[in-house]
């Protein structure tokens, strides 16, 4: 996933994964539950982590150099 170019951080980081094992041809749904905090930031200012409101873009794929899925969710501000 990469976070809004306001958070100031890598291009890319892990949040969630599960392995699966596919035969050719076979398809699978997976549902991966996201952890809040490792969408956030610590904001030193503040003295906490925060969420920071944008789009935020997921990638799915095999490794981090093979993502051929990928979509972009809007996040807003959280109080």
């Amino acid at each position: 996933m990469s976070l809004p170019p306001s958070a100031g951080e890598p291009f890319k980081r892990l949040v969630a994964w599960e392995k699966i094992h596919l035969a050719p041809g076979e398809t699978k749904g997976v549902t991966l539950t996201l952890n809040p905090q490792y969408l956030s930031v610590f904001n030193v200012n503040k003295g906490g982590w925060e969420l920071v409101p944008g789009e935020y873009k997921v990638y799915v794929g095999g490794s981090s150099r093979s993502t051929p899925l990928t979509e972009t969710v809007p996040i807003a501000s959280v109080r």
